[in-house]
């Protein structure tokens, strides 16, 4: 009975090999990198990730030969963009309304009518259908395309066909590629529709943008990327549009960085050897990373620095005798609960708590502190105002 059940799950199945999984994957995490910061469109990085696992789930039932679940997980990645956008830029009141609709299973648009209302009510699609036609027909046409697999409008998309895809009568090097297209035809509108949140993805491209941005949650896409599942005429358009305009003229006039400014800024990473050039702009920098570059400058011996809570720190080039690579925030939130305050052992290094007005650091040192290092460190952050 179990061969039986085993021959009829698997008969009309033919697994097979995508020849571009690995690029496909590399794009999907590009997508997943750039979540949005902002506030009333926290619900938009739920569906970055859901569409995202949409599009790892169509590649993954595709190898195992469930091509017709693999096209409806597309096209649901498609659908899910697009409710991202319809519940980030409809009208506030309105964005309630149907953002309660969505969660209650209540009465909600389709793809197609959530894109007819964006046209006429939406804040930001309405620009960008305007100024990006081609991607919105390149959107339509794909759409409709993997509509006729998801419903099974021809022969060739039934299984138990005699034209089934993988029979002899049809080229499985063809099957595989037009799906691959549809993958990539797929990344490219979920990465597209990201943008109409925030245009960080971009903006974070631009060198000069670059160094007068702060950290948030995007890295920003490739270059390799945009040219790829963007593509250099809708990155032309796009940049025209009010979303892209507006958020660059708000933040072109900001004080551009220094490099070595920007690494603190972006990667939490100081450059002992550029203090002086960190200090000209130190103006620039939060208080957590003044704070940090204080006590790296204080001390040749003080390689990196913790901030209270233990997800944060501020690495250097300096040298660490730590002898694995692996931090925890029990860890640090041990030491900073420990009497003893300096000069505690970390697996090959040490550590020492200080305190710079009302806020406790943790200063990792690859030598001990002698007692007169200790003093010195204590008269000068005692001092600060």
């Amino acid at each position: 009975m179990n061969n039986y059940k085993e021959w009829l799950k698997n008969r009309y199945l033919m697994p097979v090999k995508l020849t571009q999984k690995d690029e496909f994957y590399t794009a999907i995490l590009e997508i997943e990198q750039n979540f949005t910061g902002r506030i009333d469109a926290w619900l938009a990085n739920t569906f970055i990730l859901e569409a995202s696992q949409l599009l790892i789930n169509s590649i993954e039932l595709f190898e195992l030969g469930y091509f017709d679940c693999a096209y409806y997980s597309l096209r649901e990645a498609i659908e899910l963009s697009t409710t991202m956008v319809y519940l980030s830029d409809l009208p506030e009141n309105e964005k309630k309304e149907k953002l309660k609709d969505w969660k209650k299973r209540n009465n909600f648009p389709m793809q197609s009518q959530m894109i007819n209302q964006l046209k006429t009510f939406g804040l930001i699609i309405q620009d960008m259908k305007d100024k990006m036609p081609d991607f919105f027909t390149q959107l339509y046409s794909v759409n409709n395309q993997i509509n006729k697999f998801v419903h099974k409008q021809g022969q060739e998309f039934l299984y138990v066909s005699r034209n089934h895809p993988c029979t002899k009568s049809y080229k499985l090097e063809e099957f595989i590629a037009e799906f691959e297209k549809y993958v990539s035809q797929i990344i490219s509108i979920v990465a597209i529709m990201r943008l109409a949140i925030d245009p960080f993805p971009i903006l974070l491209t631009d060198d000069e943008m670059y160094h007068r941005l702060f950290q948030g949650m995007s890295e920003g896409y490739s270059e390799k990327f945009i040219n790829q599942y963007i593509g250099q005429n809708n990155l032309t358009n796009y940049k025209t549009t009010d979303i892209y305009t507006s958020t660059y003229n708000s933040f072109i006039n900001n004080e551009k960085r220094l490099d070595c400014v920007t690494d603190i800024v972006m990667h939490q990473c100081i450059d002992a050897n550029k203090l002086d050039e960190i200090n000209s702009q130190i103006h620039l920098l939060d208080n957590d990373a003044v704070n940090s570059v204080l006590l790296i400058s204080l001390n040749d011996k003080i390689c990196k620095v913790f901030l209270s809570d233990g997800f944060l720190w501020y690495s250097s080039n300096r040298k660490s005798n730590k002898k694995t690579s692996e931090y925890s925030s029990q860890d640090i939130n041990n030491f900073m609960q420990m009497s003893q305050q300096y000069n505690l052992e970390y697996d090959g290094d040490f550590i020492s708590k200080f305190q710079i007005r009302e806020t406790f650091y943790l200063a990792q040192h690859n030598e001990q502190l002698t007692l007169e290092e200790i003093k010195d460190i204590e008269t000068i952050i005692k001092n600060i105002k």
